[in-house]
C-alpha cells in the first residue's frame, strides 16, 4: 500500500509569493523543500528547460520579498536521490528534458501550474509549448479550470467540455502566507490616496490602450516596465493602507498576489469582467461584492465604444469608493472571502495529501 511521501522536494519555483504558498502546503504533509543551487539551475538551463531563475535575483530587483522561510540549497547530486520530489514551475514544457537527464524522476516531478487561463496545447512556429490539456506529470495549481482529477478546456467552436482521461491535478485558492502583514483597520482612518495598480509590463497584459486614460484618472501604474515605474515590495502594504483602490488591469492571473495583497488589506479591487470570466475566478472575484468590475466577456479586440465605456465604469467606482461606508463594505467583504476560501492546513491537509500519495507514495 502506497503511503511513504518523497522526503525531499527540490522546488524550481522563484516568485516569493507561490514559492511560500508551495512550502506551507508540502510541509503540512511532511515533504521537507529546498531550492536549487546556481550549479543545478545551469545544469537545468543547459538542457535547455524553460523559466530557470534564481529567487536571489528576483529579491535583488526589489520587487520580491525574500522567501518566509529560509529553504537549504541543493545541487545536482540531489537530483539523483530516490526520496526526491522534483517540482517545476514549467514541468509541461521541461518534463522529457529532465527525465531524459535523471530517468527516476519519471514519476516523481509535479508541475507547480501557477498560469491562469483555459489549458491548452500551443504549437507555432516557435515550437512546442507543451500538453496543458494532458500535462506529463501531476499538476498543483491555482488555475480553476483545473480540479481535482480532471481539466476543463474548450472545442474550437468555444463550447467547454470535460476531458475524458483524468488529469492528475490538485486546484486550491493556495495559502497566502503574509496575509497578517496587512491590516485593514489603517485603512478609514486617513484621506485616500490616489488608487494603485502593481502588474509588471502592464501595457502587454490586454489593457494597453487604456492605461492613458487610467493615468489620467489618477491611478499609478506601478510595476518594472510600467508607467510609473518599480514600486519596493516592501512599500506595498503602506500604500495599500492607504490608497482609495486597487485597479488590476490584466486579462489573466491565477490568482495573482497583487490581489492577493489587495484583499488582505481590505483595498476595494476594480478588475475585469474578463479576467473573472477567463480564469474562473467566481468564487473568490464576485462583482459588487467583493470587488467592482468593468468591461465584457469577451474574445473580441476593444472598439472606441468599449474604451469609453471602460472609463465610465472605472471613474464611477472611483467615485463611489470615496464614500468611507462604502469603500470598508466592498474592501472587507474581499478580505473576508479571501480568508474563506484559501488553502488551510485544518481543512484542506488531508486531501492534499492523498493526491501527492496517490501519485508518489511508496
Amino acid at each position: 500500500m502506497k503511503t511513504k511521501l518523497p522526503s525531499l522536494a527540490i522546488l524550481q519555483v522563484a516568485d516569493t509569493g507561490p514559492l511560500d504558498s508551495l512550502v506551507v502546503m508540502l510541509n503540512s504533509v511532511g515533504i521537507f523543500c529546498a531550492l536549487p543551487n546556481y550549479l543545478l539551475q545551469g545544469e537545468l538551463r543547459r538542457l535547455g528547460c524553460d523559466s530557470v531563475l534564481s529567487v536571489d535575483d528576483l529579491v535583488r530587483s526589489g520587487s520580491y520579498d525574500p522567501p518566509r522561510e529560509t529553504l537549504p540549497i541543493v545541487g545536482p547530486k540531489d537530483m539523483e536521490r530516490r526520496d526526491v520530489l522534483f517540482v517545476d514551475i514549467k514541468a509541461q514544457k521541461n518534463h522529457a528534458k529532465v527525465t531524459k537527464r535523471w530517468p527516476h524522476l519519471a514519476y516523481r516531478q509535479l508541475w507547480y501550474r501557477i498560469n491562469g487561463g483555459k489549458p491548452e496545447h500551443v504549437i507555432n512556429t516557435k515550437g512546442d509549448h507543451g500538453d496543458e490539456v494532458n500535462p506529463p506529470c501531476p499538476v498543483l495549481t491555482p488555475n480553476q479550470w483545473y480540479g481535482k482529477g480532471w481539466v476543463d478546456t474548450t472545442t474550437d467552436d468555444n463550447k467547454i467540455f470535460r476531458t475524458n482521461s483524468p488529469c492528475k491535478s490538485y486546484s486550491c485558492w493556495p495559502p497566502f502566507v503574509a496575509i497578517n502583514d496587512y491590516d485593514p483597520s489603517t485603512r478609514w482612518t486617513h484621506s485616500w490616496e490616489r488608487p494603485i495598480c502593481l502588474v509588471h509590463n502592464v501595457v502587454g497584459w490586454g489593457y494597453g490602450p487604456l492605461t492613458d486614460k487610467f493615468r489620467e484618472m489618477g491611478v499609478a501604474l506601478h510595476g518594472e516596465r510600467s508607467p510609473d515605474g518599480l514600486l519596493k515590495h516592501r512599500e506595498v502594504p503602506t500604500r495599500l493602507s492607504k490608497c482609495l483602490a486597487y485597479v488590476h488591469l490584466k486579462i489573466s492571473d491565477a490568482p495573482g498576489y497583487a490581489l492577493y495583497e489587495a484583499l488582505a488589506a481590505g483595498c476595494p479591487v476594480i478588475c475585469t469582467r474578463k479576467l473573472i470570466w477567463k480564469c474562473r475566478m467566481q468564487e473568490l472575484l464576485i462583482p459588487n461584492v467583493t470587488c467592482l468590475v468593468f468591461d465584457k466577456e469577451t474574445h473580441a479586440p476593444f472598439s472606441t465604444e468599449d474604451l469609453v465605456q471602460c472609463e465610465h465604469e472605472v471613474r464611477q467606482h472611483l467615485k463611489d469608493l470615496t464614500s468611507p461606508e462604502y469603500n470598508e463594505r466592498i474592501g472587507m467583504a474581499g478580505r473576508q472571502q479571501l480568508t474563506k476560501i484559501m488553502w488551510n492546513e485544518a481543512n484542506d491537509k488531508e486531501s492534499l495529501h492523498e493526491f501527492l500519495t496517490r501519485h508518489y507514495g511508496a
